[in-house]
């Protein structure tokens, strides 16, 4: 023993050579203080201390995992321990000192256009607790076109996994990107990761923790197509009626399953031409004939917020770019730019828009009105479009030539039927009535302007 430093209290300094954690073989050597794993020592005063170990080897017989502790004196009897953490053997299936795996993501969609990182995570008891990156360790990412064991892979379908900083807690992270370009569209692919501890033999990770093939498997990629879609909402019916006012900053946005499950941003759209009609294109990914949904929200104060709709609404892909609408915010009301499919607006269109209840300028599901009435009353019954950009009225006259003269003309008087069942979306059926009176005759008739 040297001697004693008055007044020293300060430990000596010792480290690793930055291998924190080591791989031997099973039956091979690790003896301390080999110089491939030296540590490292310094005093403050002597500018050396003495270690101490209790052994002077490592038991390598068995695999598992061992630790080794050195401990530094200096003079004063102040001393320092650092630890070192050996995996005898190569990393095994899940136990409590050691575990690895695919962390994330199980299932991935890529298309032509895109990218997406794959993850996986590595324990090592004593060695990856706590911050920084543990020195030693390798991790790739494998992508092949059959779910087989990844053991059987050909090299080429490794690419090397960089340490996430970001992860935090017990386990070390590593991840690596994936490019859908790499890969053909139209075909499922599957991956898993590999890992590597020194020069020790590869382990590799399955979905739920070192890879089996049955409850723990490799992850699924799909390479689909994608093709712009563009998406379209009227909300003329809103800005009629107040509840939405461009001018205040309030707008519309886009969202739906083809972004990340909802979870994006939702997608700005626009009314460059002031019709009232928003529209946004977006690139869609997914196989032609896959289902996506969406929907559409007004953003700003005093906006009305997601459309009120009984469920989201659906689009099914298919293989060239497509349209979704234009439809009516909240399916409130209708224009009769949506329903007759942009045709001209004239006195024969217009009529057939707003009486009868058509489904569009082209179909022949629309009804007549109902003319009715009794002795004292002569009614018409017509289903209307409920649109508050219509003026519908009741015109009564005596003669069929009076409708040319205003002055001859009276009104009806007009209110909801008792009957609203079986009606088209967005619309009511009115009941149009005036008293006979002792006039021998009245004409009545349905004006609608726009």
């Amino acid at each position: 023993m040297l001697d004693s430093v008055p007044g020293d209290v300060t430990p000596p300094t010792i480290a690793l050579n930055g291998d924190k954690l080591v791989q031997v073989a099973v039956g091979g050597t690790y003896t301390v203080g080999d110089p491939g794993y030296p540590v490292i020592l310094s005093d403050d005063v002597t500018a050396m201390a003495n270690i101490v170990v209790t052994t002077s080897s490592l038991d390598t017989s068995t695999a598992g995992l061992k630790t080794i502790t050195y401990t530094a004196k200096d003079e004063a009897n102040n001393t320092a321990s650092v630890t070192r953490v050996v995996l005898v053997g190569d990393l095994t299936p899940s136990t409590a000192d050691t575990f690895y795996n695919l962390h994330s993501p199980s299932t991935m969609t890529l298309n032509p256009t895109s990218n997406a990182s794959v993850y996986g995570q590595l324990y090592v008891k004593g060695a990856t607790e706590g911050s920084g990156q543990t020195p030693n360790v390798k991790m790739w990412v494998g992508v092949n076109s059959t779910d087989s064991d990844p053991s059987g892979w050909p090299d080429a379908a490794w690419k090397v996994a960089a340490y996430n900083s970001a992860q935090t807690g017990n386990n070390d992270e590593y991840s690596a990107i994936l490019s859908g370009p790499d890969y053909t569209t139209g075909n499922t692919y599957y991956y898993a990761t590999r890992w590597q501890v020194g020069s020790g033999a590869y382990a590799y990770g399955g979905t739920t923790g070192p890879w089996n093939g049955t409850t723990s498997k490799n992850g699924i990629l799909s390479v689909v197509p994608v093709r712009n879609v563009t998406f379209a909402v009227d909300m003329s019916v809103q800005i009629l009626k107040g509840t939405f006012i461009p001018s205040s900053g309030q707008a519309v946005e886009l969202k739906g399953s083809y972004n990340s499950g909802w979870l994006g941003a939702g997608v700005a759209m626009s009314d460059p031409d002031g019709d009232g009609i928003y529209t946004a294109t977006v690139p869609v990914q997914g196989n032609s004939g896959d289902t996506i949904e969406y929907k559409f929200n007004t953003t700003g104060t005093g906006a009305a917020g997601w459309e009120a709709v009984s469920s989201n609404r659906t689009l099914v892909l298919g293989n060239a770019p497509q349209s979704a609408g234009p439809v009516t915010f909240s399916n409130d009301g209708t224009t009769f730019a949506v329903w007759s499919g942009g045709a001209t607006l004239n006195p024969e269109n217009l009529a057939k828009y707003a009486i009868g209840g058509a489904s569009s300028l082209t179909a022949n599901n629309g009804q007549a009105p109902v003319a009715g009435g009794d002795a004292n009353t002569l009614t018409l019954t017509a289903i209307v479009r409920d649109d508050p950009s219509l003026n519908l009225a009741g015109q009564v006259v005596t003669s069929l030539a009076d409708y040319s003269n205003p002055s001859f003309i009276t009104l009806a008087t007009v209110g909801d039927s008792a009957d609203q069942t079986n009606l088209p979306a967005n619309c009511k059926r009115k009941v149009f009535s005036v008293a006979r009176g002792t006039d021998e005759r009245k004409f009545l008739r349905i004006k609608v302007t726009k």
